[in-house]
């Protein structure tokens, strides 16, 4: 009997050995590992929490019991009140995401003694005016959540913590943006950083809307079991919006204009032509085997699935508008003469959820050759980075933490039931897309590397200008030489990590 303790006891320490030794790697197998802690308190590395883990996943950093004694976590946000909402909230608002927002700041607060103060920024929508302050080795920022694709410009100016050397962050589990990880993360670095701390992560989301009504009338199944079964892909969809494309008029031409044409597919430069490009498992920058950044935009896959794009976007039954918004698109999906019409899942919200269209909502197609679906995120929403001046990296690591896992719990499912809770009932089978679209968000380094020349806007560009594929590896090839100037700039500074 006591041989056979020994036995337990003995394999009960190595799984805790290994589990420790999980918890000291880095990078893109276990990137959650971090050497530092917060003032005055153990580290808790590697223990691992009651319960079985995912499987491939380290083991779940606890967050500790701590007294932060009413200290002011400031965080520097964008002077606008849309964008403060992921953070701050008034509870007496009246809406549901608000209160959800409040109560989770509430729990955090409480839990850690910690208060929360928000810092305007004053520089506008493409903010920067941290940058300085961070430079000048000033302690005003716990956290800044500048335009998302505006946190290259914090990082190029070495304003940034890797995120990987914080203690207590759990950065490989669900609650944590993992397309944004595995995007934002070179050489084992990771400068900037969102997760279930926002609901604008999601909110920013592009989806496929498309209408019930016309596919039914069609006698057209919706898509939800494509989705589920994987053949929901561009193709089909592009068959679908063909089939329900109608002409009214008899000028053989569906307009957006025409209070009669049914339309098969409409989009924008900025929302399709990135989305399809993504879908195709297409990334304007990926890793090389070292790690580090390398561009990989031109490739046949990219060309093929934006010739496809274009094939459909700009046929007679469909549009694509040639500017980044449009009144009368709206007006066209309300009253029934947009089939399908892709954008961000805060576009759903505010201009349809009360309204009487009957829409569902699916992840945008992929394309056949892909296995997952990649939901492309609006760069325009919060991206999250620690300057390089916090005080006590191992506090901001737990308050992160925290307010992302009760983000997750609190804040996400009240946001999911906010964009299917329509005008009279509840989509229910929509609900169903929104964890496969949340899951399968995609945020490409490359085009919310802004500084990066020609190429993270190019897509835009060739949709605005050409129209179609055909100049797409011309425009590469002109900007090649300045993009890879800034590339040697990206691997000099996550060498430095």
């Amino acid at each position: 009997m006591a041989k056979k303790c020994r036995s337990i006891l003995w394999l009960l320490a190595l799984s805790v050995l290994l589990g420790v030794l999980a918890g000291c790697s880095r990078g893109e197998d276990n990137p959650s590992a971090g050497t530092g802690t917060a003032d005055g308190a153990s580290s808790g590395d590697g223990e691992t929490a009651a319960g079985e883990n995912p499987e491939g996943q380290p083991p779940l950093r606890e967050l500790p019991e701590m007294d932060f004694e009413n200290y002011t976590f400031r965080i520097l946000m964008r002077n606008s009140s849309v964008h403060q909402s992921d953070i701050f909230a008034d509870e007496s608002s009246g809406d549901a995401v608000d209160n959800a927002v409040f109560l989770r700041n509430e729990a955090v607060s409480e839990r850690y003694n910690v208060q929360f103060e928000l810092i305007a920024s004053s520089s506008g929508n493409d903010d920067s005016d941290g940058i300085p302050v961070i430079l000048s080795g000033t302690d005003a920022y716990d956290l800044v959540a500048p335009h998302g694709r505006r946190c290259i410009t914090y990082a190029m100016n070495d304003c940034c913590v890797d995120w990987y050397s914080l203690p207590y962050l759990n950065l490989t589990y669900d609650w944590w943006a993992q397309g944004a990880r595995n995007s934002f993360t070179f050489n084992d670095t990771l400068l900037f950083m969102t997760g279930d701390m926002s609901h604008l992560s999601v909110a920013a989301s592009y989806v496929m809307m498309f209408n019930k009504d016309i596919l039914t009338a069609n006698e057209i199944a919706h898509p939800y079991d494509d989705v589920k079964n994987g053949s929901w892909t561009f193709e089909r969809m592009s068959e679908i919006a063909l089939q329900c494309a109608q002409d009214m008029d008899g000028d053989d031409v569906c307009l957006l204009d025409s209070s009669t044409d049914v339309l098969g597919y409409a989009t924008y430069p900025w929302g399709g032509t990135y989305c399809a490009f993504f879908a195709s498992g297409s990334r304007i920058l990926s890793r090389d085997e070292n790690g580090m950044p390398i561009i990989t935009i031109a490739s046949e896959t990219a060309y093929d699935a934006l010739n496809d794009f274009f094939t459909l976007a700009t046929s007679a039954s469909c549009h694509l508008d040639t500017d980044d918004s449009n009144a009368k698109l709206v007006p066209a999906m309300t009253g029934n003469r947009i089939v399908f019409h892709d954008c961000p899942l805060n576009d759903v919200v505010r201009n349809y959820r009360k309204t009487d269209l009957n829409y569902g909502i699916v992840p945008f197609p992929k394309t056949a050759e892909v296995e997952d679906y990649a939901s492309h995120v609006a760069g325009a929403y919060n991206v999250f980075l620690i300057p390089r001046t916090s005080p006590d990296t191992g506090r901001t690591a737990v308050i992160l933490e925290a307010l992302c896992q009760e983000g997750s719990k609190s804040v996400i499912p009240v946001y999911y039931d906010s964009v299917v809770a329509g005008k009279s009932m509840r989509d229910e089978q929509s609900y169903e897309m929104l964890p496969i679209i949340s899951a399968s968000r995609l945020y490409d380094f490359g085009y919310y590397d802004i500084e990066l020349p020609g190429m993270s806007n190019l897509m835009e560009q060739l949709a605005k200008k050409n129209r179609s594929a055909a100049e797409f590896y011309s425009m590469y090839n002109q900007r090649l030489n300045e993009a890879q100037e800034h590339l040697q700039e990206l691997v000099a500074l996550y060498s430095k990590y």
